[in-house]
């Protein structure tokens, strides 16, 4: 393929690489429309949620829509928190920030492309990365989380 005869002055690695970012926003769009839960998820935006009947637990929600990217390719922002009825924060699933990937007997630390990790109950500083798939899945996986969580902590304190 001759370059000049297609665009005169300009490489074909530039035209390569255009159609390569074109091409992964699409599949990046493609994806978040595929993931139909979202908009459920979304809706829970602001939510305040009491967890057990004795009103020793909640949850608080907090979700925004942003552009699909390589930490978030799904096009969503989330925090998805159990906290006490002091409001300290126990557990969480979030993708506030790039996560690093502790690899046992290496000395550096891998950040990975997806933000997507969940905080460890009762110790919220040990991050854990979660795979994302869908926003039903992490509502599944969150609400086990919590009620794992709420059981264990209930036994404990018994």
């Amino acid at each position: 393929m001759d370059c000049e005869a297609v665009v005169p002055g300009r490489p074909c690695l530039a035209i390569i690489g255009v159609m390569q970012q074109y091409h992964q926003v699409i599949y990046l769009e493609q994806k978040a429309e595929l993931d139909h839960g979202i908009d459920n998820l979304l809706d829970l935006d602001g939510e305040i949620m009491e967890v057990d009947d004795a009103l020793e637990y909640h949850v608080e929600f907090d979700v925004k829509r942003v552009e699909p990217t390589d930490g978030r390719p799904h096009g969503i922002k989330y925090s998805l928190t159990l906290h006490d009825k002091w409001g300290t924060r126990l557990l969480g699933f979030d993708n506030a920030h790039p996560v690093q990937e502790d690899k046992v007997g290496f000395a550096r630390h891998r950040t990975l492309t997806k933000f997507d990790h969940k905080h460890k109950f009762k110790d919220v500083a040990v991050i854990i990365p979660y795979e994302y798939e869908t926003a039903e899945k992490l509502l599944t996986d969150f609400w086990a989380y919590v009620d794992e969580a709420v059981e264990l902590d209930s036994k404990r304190n018994k």
